[in-house]
């Protein structure tokens, strides 16, 4: 059966830095198959699998992660959940960012020394099969599901970085894996839609940005909007192998491609910027940090009845100020209402 992506243009890491600075600038990705050293991956793979085991999500005599068909409850497969804390302690994840491998294509890549993020040790992401879906289970954490499509940018703007994916295991079309939207990068920040706290991202269509405004939707940022169906640009992908790495650029769309195999979908992904430069305050703590700080802020959004575009404008402020030190987050909550409403 014939794909429905466009296979990626693979990267050379032997070029040079002008020419790879101008390959990522004009392509806005960069994919370098069997960059990193394998090993590295299966020690961090074959942990991963043994704590998918122990928690029931990964049947006991596989050797791969096959899908037990156990959804998650609770923060099970979520950064601040037991598996991925397990995981976090090794070291293993943050040692994976570090490679010299790859910190020497990108400092090529970046033109310079590297910065990498702080929250290495906990970016593993666990995306399960089909029959966990949010039709067949909307209880469950959304992490466990493939992301929608969306600009990093958005998160950390006006930070200029870049993420790199890293695939843990052999990632063929059916398990799905990562892909951009060719030429995304160039076209500025997208709208970007939430729902109350359910990040709907960057619409691909009118038609749907329409539909998610009619829910009660709300776009909290970018001018960019989405084109008519006819004008959609290809989607890019290809299998993804164990030492490949794929550079991305922050205002590249990409999205998660849905897994409809039998597997546990593992990969890792981390963000970089040139040592120096300005940098934002995710950027300088943990995953547990940060997530500590977001359901705080969540938390507290819940006790008031806001209508809808007044949650999402002041969860996003909040989200992107990050934690202060002179308020508390109800106080910094509450004035924003009171200055937004």
């Amino acid at each position: 059966m014939a794909s429905r992506f466009l296979p990626f243009t693979e990267t050379d890491p032997a070029e040079s830095a002008a020419e790879l600075a101008t390959r990522f600038a004009s392509d806005g990705y960069l994919f370098a198959k069997g960059l990193i050293e394998a090993q590295k991956i299966d020690l961090i793979r074959e942990g991963t699998v043994d704590e998918l085991k122990t928690h029931g999500f990964v049947t006991q005599d596989a050797t791969n992660p096959i899908w037990s068909g156990k959804v998650p409850e609770g923060d099970e497969v979520l950064p601040e959940g037991p598996i991925i804390t397990n995981i976090a302690r090794t070291g293993m994840l943050g040692d994976l960012s570090r490679s010299p491998e790859l910190i020497v294509l990108l400092e090529k890549v970046l033109g310079g020394e590297i910065f990498a993020w702080q929250d290495s040790d906990a970016r593993l992401r666990i995306v399960l099969g089909p029959a966990a879906s949010r039709e067949g289970s909307t209880d469950a954490p959304k992490f466990s599901f493939s992301t929608p499509p969306h600009q990093d940018f958005f998160f950390f703007r006006p930070v200029r970085f870049c993420t790199v994916w890293i695939p843990l295991m052999y990632i063929d079309e059916p398990t799905g894996g990562l892909t951009l939207r060719k030429d995304a990068h160039q076209e500025g920040l997208h709208q970007t839609w939430w729902k109350g706290k359910e990040f709907l991202g960057a619409a691909e269509t009118l038609e749907q940005a329409r539909e998610w405004a009619k829910s009660g939707a709300v776009a909290v940022a970018g001018t960019t909007r989405p084109p008519d169906a006819d004008q959609q640009k290809p989607w890019l992908r290809s299998n993804f192998d164990v030492g490949d790495a794929l550079i991305i650029d922050p205002l590249m769309i990409h999205a998660g491609v849905p897994n409809h195999s039998n597997l546990v979908r593992l990969s890792a992904d981390f963000r970089y910027q040139r040592q120096g430069t300005e940098t934002h305050w995710e950027s300088l703590n943990t995953m547990e940090y940060a997530g500590e700080y977001f359901s705080g802020v969540l938390e507290c959004l819940d006790e008031y009845d806001l209508k809808p575009g007044l949650y999402e404008n002041v969860w996003e402020k909040m989200r992107l100020s990050g934690p202060e030190n002179s308020a508390s987050i109800p106080e910094r909550v509450r004035a924003l209402v009171d200055e937004m409403q």
